[in-house]
């Protein structure tokens, strides 16, 4: 009997995961700290994707000997799939469960609502208040928006300190308005954690800069789009 289950355990640790062990001790050899996340095959025979802490895939060889970092397309007869983004999605779409809803700053969808997005968003950034200056229109084509906080300075700066502010504020949303327009809003202390939170998710889902758009279905749209346009990315 007890061979029988060693024997069910040498099948179960298949060549896969095996491959998976050296590719991360190669890896690791040459850069202990690199943030990887999880190792496993990829749609090209012999070839392994290596997700990284910040939403980045590189592509290994089994031996871990060589490796790319790029995006990964099929052909098919529609046209190139880019299976990387793809993947990312996924991922992505897998880190919004991590979401505290009730900590996002919400300007809901006028009438029915037709889609939702989160955007991560920081008050110095031009082009978040030009895409703020449009809440209004965006919300009026049934489009919910849920803020989340991206200090792209970093956690501590003065751009962080404004973010606090507003999700800190009795009125979060006329809060955030009010900085986006430049001006002022009293300072409340609160002991919320919630931009900083957000700020480490939005480095893992590999967001780099403000406004960052996010999909229902993971899609990541970097910068700033008109509302029409916007709604035309939604499908809308």
């Amino acid at each position: 009997m007890k061979f029988i289950v060693a024997l069910i355990l040498a099948v179960i640790v298949t060549p896969a995961m095996a491959d998976s062990k050296v590719i991360e001790s190669r890896l690791r050899s040459v850069s202990a700290d690199l943030p990887i996340t999880k190792i496993a095959p990829s749609e090209i025979d012999g070839m392994f994707e290596v997700e990284l802490a910040d939403g980045s895939v590189l592509y290994s060889t089994a031996d871990g000997k060589y490796f790319m970092l790029g995006q990964l397309f099929e052909v098919k007869r529609e046209g190139f799939v880019n299976l990387t983004e793809q993947r990312r999605n996924e991922l992505r779409k897998t880190l919004m469960a991590n979401i505290k809803q009730a900590d996002t700053i919400v300007f809901p969808a006028k009438g029915s609502e037709k889609a939702v997005i989160h955007v991560f968003t920081d008050i110095d950034c031009g082009y978040c208040r030009k895409l703020h200056q449009e809440i209004d229109d965006i919300n009026g084509l049934g489009i919910s928006v849920h803020y989340l906080g991206y200090p792209r300075a970093g956690i501590g700066s003065n751009s962080h300190k404004k973010l606090q502010d507003a999700w800190c504020a009795k009125n979060p949303a006329q809060a955030l308005t009010k900085l986006k327009e430049g001006d002022r809003v009293s300072s409340e202390d609160c002991e919320s954690t919630a931009v900083a939170e957000q700020y480490a998710l939005g480095q893992q889902m590999g967001v780099s800069g403000t406004p960052a758009i996010l999909t229902a279905d993971g899609r990541l749209i970097p910068g700033y789009l008109p509302a029409k346009r916007l709604a035309r990315e939604l499908g809308l």
